[in-house]
């Protein structure tokens, strides 16, 4: 299988959205590349891999390493206007239909009662050969990382959460 990008599984879904967040208002104070140690409100270490994570998955430019500048789509995403959140909500998930996990988990979503529990077996199963915990464990980050950020609304029937 391809490189799948998955969250480190030591960082909570809201330490991601936090540092994502963080990373946005940062870029939009001072317009220009941020780097993930000036992100504020999350641990720098954590901010490095939260930031890498989003980078990987292409919410955010990588400009170089731990430096990145956030996509208009995830910027409009976080909008306080309901037209631009929604446009955002849209080119996002346009993003991340070349995640494999992402696009799994709204298949699963729409086509099967899973718990969150069930749903990262069945996608780390996928993942790897072997039981892997970890990888097991970032797929549930992965998964309540998308719920915390309330996308669900994008994928209709949502049983997992």
């Amino acid at each position: 299988m391809e490189d799948t990008v998955l969250p480190n599984p030591a960082r909570g879904p809201g330490e991601h959205v936090r540092a994502l967040r963080g990373a946005i208002v940062r870029y939009q104070k001072d317009e220009e590349p941020v780097r993930y140690d000036q992100v504020r409100g999350v641990e720098s270490t954590s901010a490095s891999s939260c930031l890498k994570f989003f980078g990987e998955l292409g919410l955010l430019e990588i400009v170089k390493a731990g430096t990145y500048v956030p996509t208009d789509a995830i910027v409009d995403f976080f909008s306080d206007d309901e037209s631009t959140a929604a446009s955002g909500r849209v080119r996002v998930r346009e993003l991340l239909n070349n995640s494999f996990v992402f696009d799994e988990t709204v298949f699963i979503a729409e086509n099967h009662e899973y718990s969150l529990n069930r749903l990262a077996e069945e996608l780390a199963d996928d993942i790897a050969s072997d039981e892997d915990e970890d990888i097991q464990k970032a797929v549930q980050r992965f998964v309540e990382m998308f719920i915390e950020l309330d996308f669900s609304k994008s994928t209709g029937r949502t049983k997992y959460v």
